[in-house]
């Protein structure tokens, strides 16, 4: 199973008690976590250790597929063009979707492709990834076949997706792991048909 969230709130005192408290949730729930990995980036980074706090012997790993830059970035200098503000989020996911070409951007099925390759490598790890907005956003919006993208659709802090492989269900999580606050994005019929072609 893996999870993945946009990180928490930035890291003030009551960003990192939004994380410590989802850590403790995810315990609570019983959620068996045993590694989280993370974005480089310092916000993701002090989210993860906030997690782990409610955990032991859980190991926090970095990984560049989940930001700085991304998967989906071929060249971060020519992307910082694309966000200097006024930028829209839901519109840049929406072109990259549409397959659109965007300065710095990779093709998207590829990086999802990849994206997907490490899922199904760590897929017994029980793990949480942590990254950024437009990161997961992308992901699971190309995984659910999606051309468009809405504001509303955009995660908020420790809101993510839940990819169970076993299964072969994504489902969507908003802020808490509560069972009424979750609901089945797609099933598949196999792990080929779930992955993209790398």
């Amino acid at each position: 199973m893996i999870y993945a969230i946009r990180h928490a709130e930035k890291m003030s005192e009551e960003g990192l008690k939004n994380a410590f408290e989802y850590g403790k949730s995810l315990k609570i729930s019983k959620m068996n976590l045993n590694y989280i990995f993370s974005s480089p980036m310092q916000r993701c980074l002090q989210t993860a250790q906030q997690i782990a706090k409610s955990y032991v012997d859980i190991v926090i790993s970095k990984t560049k597929l989940l930001g700085e830059p991304s998967i989906y970035i071929c060249d971060s200098e020519k992307v910082k063009k694309i966000f200097t503000p006024p930028f829209i989020l839901e519109d840049i996911i929406s072109k990259h979707l549409e397959n659109k070409t965007l300065l710095g951007f990779c093709e998207i099925n590829q990086a999802s492709g990849k994206f997907c390759k490490f899922f199904l490598k760590n897929k017994n790890k029980n793990a949480l990834c942590i990254s950024h907005d437009i990161i997961i956003n992308t992901f699971f919006a190309n995984l659910l076949q999606k051309n468009h993208f809405k504001k509303e659709e955009l995660l908020g802090f420790l809101e993510g997706f839940y990819l169970d492989l076993t299964k072969l269900e994504i489902l969507k999580y908003l802020n808490t792991l509560n069972t009424s606050n979750r609901y089945i994005l797609n099933t598949y019929k196999n792990q080929k048909e779930l992955c993209f072609k790398p």
